[in-house]
């Protein structure tokens, strides 16, 4: 600081080993990290030049990599650096030499191109209006509007994407407000964040954001917030892969930015972070990077929603061994465990699941089918308190427990009595379970006989309703009365024992069970 040194090579003897900036000194002193070695924070990944180089191999380097100081080195010996400040001077000769103040465009100054092509690919006609609409207006208020993170980059993987955000250099808030007045939509502000959730009709939605810069005054707390620049804003994120941005503004309409080498990563399949303190500063980054990793500092609720995103995954049960293999699960809740049955727990849960979905038999809750295995024996009291300890919603909580209850009392009571139970006596087992309690059975059973009965219960339950109801009983002259509710009930079992298949067949049971109880219509 007293010198106004933003860089430092690192040296180990003669040879330089690593790079390491004030920035990331200042934040490591501020959390109280000052005693760690230097080699734990700083930069390993870095470029150097010898003195024989040329000026265009570091403009390469400082511009294109983004890296601020080059090690000039001679023989693995450091004789020397060149900083951004040095090479900005030489770039100022270079304008000053241009005709008419132009300097030539190099693609090592940012790599950009145009993904319009794409974007009209990809996403629907719908998401592509609004863009466009977004782009007009922040033309009409002189703001730059970008589309950012996710959906970006899940656009050059080819992905389905679904989460809209849009970044604003600018005011954020006001330009939400406008969006209200031109577009008719609702919003939700978060002024102490410069962040609003904006809603068409039909239930389209986006997240707008201001082009902002966070800071963080110890670590696992919540940000502070300041504006910013676009690329601050993106530095601020967790890993490369997610800095990318597209410009929606007219006159760029499409154009790919990326600030930090994220196609690149891409390519190689790298996960990447922006600067060596995110984990402190934020932990909640390390759960992304294996898609979740927990720190006893950090707010229930934001552990919950990275856990409801492991949950939506395709297959989830790979994610949970890793983090067993971190042993890290016991952070989210001492009881929880990820071993090798629960490992075949979850591929047999994946598999049932394909298998639902091409019954077309509605949508599972992939959240509550996979909680399920998750918890799958641990206490129910202890499943409570996993779920108050992630601050779980409350709807959540309310179908979780007693879904749970009741789909391990009816898997314990076929599990002892598949053999001697009638058809409709296993109906009515899983009648009262939801469709995710009935294929965790499937998954988790090791009877066949129980698979079987739960997989023509979810299939064919539907067509075993009986077709004479209230109705037909009152034409056929009975009273209404309790007799309805035995009648009917008698009528839904002989539906499923005894496989009466016409409601002339129904009609003529009535008749019967009538006689047998000595009940005149």
């Amino acid at each position: 600081t007293k010198y106004n040194i933003n860089v430092l090579p690192v040296t180990s003897g003669e040879h330089v080993v690593g790079i390491i900036t004030r920035q990331v000194v200042e934040k490591a002193v501020f959390h109280e990290l000052q005693c760690i070695p230097v080699k734990e924070y700083m930069i390993t990944e870095f470029s150097f030049v010898s003195p024989h180089e040329s000026i265009d191999r570091v403009k390469e380097i400082i511009i294109g990599g983004n890296q601020r100081f080059v090690p000039v080195l001679e023989n693995g010996k450091l004789v020397g650096a060149i900083t951004r400040t040095d090479l900005l001077r030489i770039l100022e000769d270079e304008i000053r030499k241009t005709v008419l103040g132009k300097l030539e465009y190099h693609d090592i100054y940012e790599k950009r191109k145009n993904v319009k092509k794409l974007m009209q690919e990809r996403l629907s006609e719908e998401v592509r209006e609004r863009l466009t609409a977004i782009g007009r207006l922040a033309d009409d208020m002189s703001y730059h509007a970008y589309l950012v993170g996710g959906i970006v980059r899940d656009l050059l993987l080819r992905n389905e994407t679904y989460d809209i955000d849009i970044v604003i250099e600018g005011d954020g808030i006001r330009f939400a407000e406008e969006m209200v007045k031109r577009f008719g939509v609702k919003i939700r502000p978060h002024k102490e964040f410069g962040t609003a959730n904006v809603l068409w009709k039909g239930g389209f939605k986006v997240d707008i954001a201001t082009a902002r810069l966070e800071y963080y005054k110890e670590p696992a707390a919540l940000p502070v917030v300041e504006h910013s620049s676009l690329k601050l804003d993106l530095y601020r994120r967790d890993f490369t892969i997610n800095t990318l941005a597209i410009s929606l503004n007219k006159n760029t309409f499409g154009e790919l930015i990326d600030f930090f080498g994220a196609q690149r990563d891409i390519k190689e399949k790298t996960i990447r972070v922006l600067h060596s303190l995110s984990f402190v500063e934020d932990p909640t980054r390390v759960f992304r990077a294996i898609r979740f990793q927990f720190l006893s500092k950090i707010q229930g609720q934001r552990v919950w929603h990275e856990l409801s995103l492991i949950l939506m995954e395709t297959a989830p049960g790979p994610i949970f061994k890793t983090l067993q293999d971190f042993d890290l699960l016991k952070y989210m809740y001492p009881h929880l465990t990820f071993d090798h049955d629960k490992e075949a727990l979850f591929a047999g849960m994946d598999t049932v699941l394909k298998w639902y979905n091409l019954l077309y038999k509605g949508k599972c809750n992939r959240t509550l089918y996979y909680l399920f295995a998750l918890t799958d024996r641990m206490t129910i009291e202890d499943v409570a308190g996993l779920a108050a300890q992630l601050e779980m919603p409350e709807s959540t909580r309310k179908k979780l427990l007693p879904d749970l209850e009741k789909t391990r009392s009816a898997m314990g009571k076929l599990a002892t009595g598949i053999t001697f139970m009638k058809k409709s006596e296993v109906y009515t087992c899983l009648e009262g379970l939801s469709q995710e309690g009935r294929l965790f059975i499937m998954a988790k059973t090791s009877s066949e006989k129980v698979r079987k009965a739960v997989s023509n219960y979810i299939t064919y339950a539907d067509s075993m309703k009986p077709v004479v109801g209230g109705r037909t009983l009152k034409l056929m002259g009975i009273k209404e009365g309790p007799v309805f509710g035995e009648i009917l009930d008698a009528l839904k079992k002989a539906k499923i024992d005894r496989n009466l298949g016409t409601k002339e067949e129904e009609v003529s049971f009535v008749h019967d069970f009538l006689r047998e109880k000595g009940i005149t219509a």
